[in-house]
């Protein structure tokens, strides 16, 4: 009985965690986009790059595997705006093109040849 009550707190603290985590790296993404918006930045500035690789990998963390906390469940994911949805899914799927770990692509793509 103690180790279930012991199981059912962890899992209660790495929610509380993983909550805390995007709620942090939500506000980030936001305070980013709008200096960018307020300090628009060439696309061909050294700069460009690092706030884009900003935007989009700190949205996606919560998204994706996140070690040891595990990632937002789906009531996370349900945008009752579709212009929302649409924005989220292209920043995930940036985010595994162009930022994510090589094996994560790997795995990615044998995943997506398993279903054709």
């Amino acid at each position: 009985m103690k180790a279930l009550k012991q199981s059912k707190i962890e899992r209660i603290l790495k929610n509380i965690l993983r909550l805390n985590l995007a709620r942090q790296d939500f506000l980030g993404v936001k305070l980013l986009a709008e200096q960018l918006v307020a300090n628009p930045i060439d696309p061909l500035s050294p700069l460009f790059r690092p706030y884009m690789a900003g935007i989009v990998t700190t949205y996606a963390r919560g998204f994706v595997r996140n070690d040891g906390i595990g990632r937002l469940n789906e009531s996370f994911t349900n945008f009752s705006d579709g212009v929302l949805e649409d924005t989220h899914h292209k920043l995930l799927r940036l985010r595994h093109a162009a930022y994510a770990l090589r094996h994560e692509r790997e795995d990615a793509r044998r995943k997506s040849q398993d279903v054709l």
